[in-house]
């Protein structure tokens, strides 16, 4: 049936639902209906019998929302012109160490030490858009600037909005070496997070006013996966695998556990039984429950290693040493100790040819002797005799100027080698000029004096000599002569005959003694065959007994060798750990750095700490991570102390099966290999490649036994942290 069949009633003509009012008569309402007029709205009927208009379910509505509105603003009014209104209208409480810091702060004071907004009046609101100094104010402030005005001192502001305060290039390189260990899946071709890893906020981790009990550091996570797109699961099923943690994380002190625990310490016997090797002796538990790491050489090296150490390091460091040379080469070079003319020997000492280098013709001079050892010149080349002659004669001046200028001539020296001033000051700080003054003295310039006396005696004493030189066919003093055979030597005369020896006086009387002694006087103590020669004193002293003289170690000259050495005196010798932060700095296969590093003090020192030579790069001071060794992580971009994974041992220890550290840390009885001995001659700074160690692999299942949902938690941020310091 088509619609216009329908016989449909007309319409009443006061139904109009948009209106507010409508007739009050129940029975015949009005044609019109009530009109709306005045002020409010209030609705007039305009009949000749007027009937009293009611409002419809519209304009109930209207009049609620009119007066909630009137009310809204009412309220509103109050609560901003309120010396209250803070704390009214406060989302929640502040956290504990939020609150304390603010806990003397007026109400207003406290919101707005952190909501830009807080410290703008009800005006300001409304002319923000119109009041350029208003608008100013806005202009370039986050929520974020606001917290670092606090926490920029453990956040640089430079790094604070980058994703775990990283630089894109750093982050890169970090996602590309994780890309082997990740499991793949078709969650990789999805688009990644639409979080700006530039800018990441505050508020994106850290959620305030959730009362004193919440924590600002808590988070879930799913708000790790905000940023970190490829999902996971729980810790025991979805971790991605490692291989050797927590081991190769820069122990840089090299200790063999292996070797310790199954050979030295049981073939020691103390009180009748082998040594224990317990893993406390060495990692003590500190004040906060935490292990250390390491130890003190005194408490857990010395009884056993310190007396040969002593022994190795008391070698110490030379500083230089004078080589002996030909007479020819010696001719016309200026003065120079007559004990060191003869032959060529000895060798330039290393830290001589870094003070010598700043010389280039010099330093041309150096390399033309074969292994810096003038016992492998040829005497009878003249390119040999020259360069001999040059090195000598620039030996001579650097002692020379040493003398002189002192301790600046020698940083200025090494310093054009590329080495730091710091370490050569560490070095020489405890060498007193007046050393080298005094050395130079007594080998040059009373060496000068004394060999013209020698050459003139030694001229005198060959005429003399001469005399009575055998020489075939023309005087052989028993060959056709007896002494007895041509006279008597008591023929004529009769020693007794006039004289009687012990006639009038007495041999031990005085006379014939003249009131000495036989024995006062040495008969041979003079050459009779030597011209009187003026007594000078000696060049060359009897040598310096280092040992004995110098048991704390220091500088001293060896005028038998002619060199200045310094006596080490053991364990964290300054000077000679000075020495190998000079050699760090060096480039691997320099002569000068290969010489230093294989002396036996050296060599003493880099057997347990090798990381002393991964300086960071030349010219700049080496680090002291280098000698203590501390928990570096296995990516050395990243600062030691800030790396992505924590961990601590106090809760840990608490365990009754965990108080046991091997446990957890197993050492492979099994297959002991004591680690490789390293060639200090070619390690750089860029060799941080993982050593073997001995223990066995600790897997993530060791852990996951007590890190799930139901135990001890297997949240991310248990073992991992956001912000990473950078060095």
């Amino acid at each position: 049936m088509r619609r216009e069949d329908f016989n449909l009633p007309a319409p009443p003509q006061n139904d109009r639902p948009g209106d507010r009012w409508m007739c009050g008569r129940t029975g015949n309402p009005c044609g019109r209906g009530p009109t709306t007029t005045g002020l409010m709205g209030r609705g007039r009927c305009t009949m000749a019998e007027p009937c009293k208009p009611v409002r419809t379910w519209h304009g109930r509505r209207k009049q609620a929302v009119f007066l909630g509105s009137v009310a809204l603003v009412a309220l509103l009014a109050a609560v901003c012109w309120s010396s209250t209104r803070a704390s009214v209208v406060k989302p929640g409480d502040l956290s504990t160490p939020h609150a304390q810091i603010l806990a003397g702060t007026m109400d207003s004071g406290r919101c707005a030490a952190c909501h830009q907004q807080a410290g703008t009046s009800v005006g300001d609101w409304f002319t923000s858009l119109t009041g350029a100094a208003v608008s100013k104010a806005h202009d370039g402030i986050s929520q974020s600037d606001r917290c670092l005005n606090c926490h920029h001192v453990t956040i640089d502001r430079a790094t604070a909005g980058f994703a775990h305060n990283l630089p894109p290039s750093i982050r890169t390189e970090l996602r590309l070496a994780s890309v082997g260990s990740r499991d793949h899946s078709w969650q990789d071709w999805l688009p990644g997070a639409a979080v700006n890893q530039e800018d990441v906020k505050c508020s994106a981790c850290h959620r305030e006013h959730r009362g004193a009990d919440g924590k600002l550091t808590a988070m879930t996570n799913d708000q790790c996966q905000t940023c970190h797109s490829d999902r996971f699961g729980d810790f025991a099923s979805s971790h991605p695998k490692w291989n050797d943690w927590p081991y190769r994380r820069g122990g840089v002190i090299a200790f063999d556990h292996a070797s310790h625990a199954t050979k030295h310490f049981p073939k020691t016997i103390h009180e009748g039984e082998p040594l224990p090797f317990q893993c406390f002796d060495c990692h003590a538990r500190g004040g906060d429950g935490e292990l250390t790491r390491s130890t003190s050489y005194e408490k857990a090296c010395q009884t056993c290693h310190d007396a040969a150490l002593r022994i190795e390091t008391s070698t110490g460091v030379e500083l230089v040493a004078l080589p002996s040379v030909t007479t020819i080469a010696a001719e016309s070079m200026g003065p120079w100790p007559a004990a060191a003319i003869g032959f060529f020997d000895g060798k330039v000492t290393a830290i001589a040819e870094l003070l010598m280098r700043s010389d280039p013709d010099l330093n041309m001079a150096i390399r033309k002797l074969p292994q810096r050892d003038f016992s492998r010149l040829d005497d009878q080349r003249s390119d040999d005799v020259d360069a001999a002659r040059e090195v000598a004669s620039g030996l001579r001046t650097l002692i020379e100027d040493i003398s002189h200028g002192g301790q600046s001539v020698m940083i200025d020296r090494i310093g054009k080698s590329g080495i730091g001033a710091d370490s050569v000051a560490a070095m020489i700080q405890s060498l007193p000029p007046q050393l080298i003054e005094e050395a130079s003295r007594r080998w040059f310039t009373a060496a000068d004096e004394s060999d013209v006396l020698a050459m003139q005696s030694m001229q005198t004493d060959k005429t003399k000599l001469a005399k009575f030189r055998m020489q075939a066919g023309e005087d052989e003093l028993l060959a056709d002569d007896d002494l007895l055979g041509g006279s008597d030597l008591l023929d004529d005369s009769d020693l007794l005959d006039d004289s009687d020896l012990l006639g009038d006086s007495d041999l031990l009387g005085g006379e014939l003694l003249g009131g000495g002694d036989l024995l006062a006087d040495d008969s041979l103590a003079e050459d009779p065959l030597s011209s009187p020669v003026p007594q000078k004193p000696s060049a060359v002293s009897a040598r310096f007994d280092a040992d004995s003289m110098l048991p704390a170690g220091g500088w001293y000259r060896d005028d038998l060798t002619f060199s200045v050495r310094y006596r080490g005196n053991g364990h964290a010798d300054p000077v000679i750990r000075a020495t190998i932060e000079m050699a760090a700095q060096l480039m691997p296969g320099d002569p000068a750095r290969d010489r230093i590093l294989e002396s036996k003090a050296v060599a003493a020192c880099i057997d347990c700490h090798p990381g002393a030579l991964t300086t960071a790069s030349r010219n700049l001071p080496p680090t002291p991570s280098g000698w203590v060794s501390d928990p570096l992580i296995r990516n050395p971009t990243l600062h030691r102390s800030g790396g992505f994974t924590k961990f601590t041992h106090g809760p840990h220890l608490n365990i009754a099966g965990l108080s046991d550290c091997q446990h957890c840390h197993q050492i492979n009885r099994d297959g002991i290999v004591s680690p490789p001995r390293v060639d200090v001659t070619t390690i750089s700074a860029s060799d941080l490649a993982p050593v073997p160690h001995e223990f066995m692999p600790m897997g993530i299942e060791t852990c996951a036994g007590c890190h799930h949902r139901d135990a001890a938690g297997d949240a991310c941020i248990k073992c991992h942290r956001y912000h990473i310091d950078l060095p």
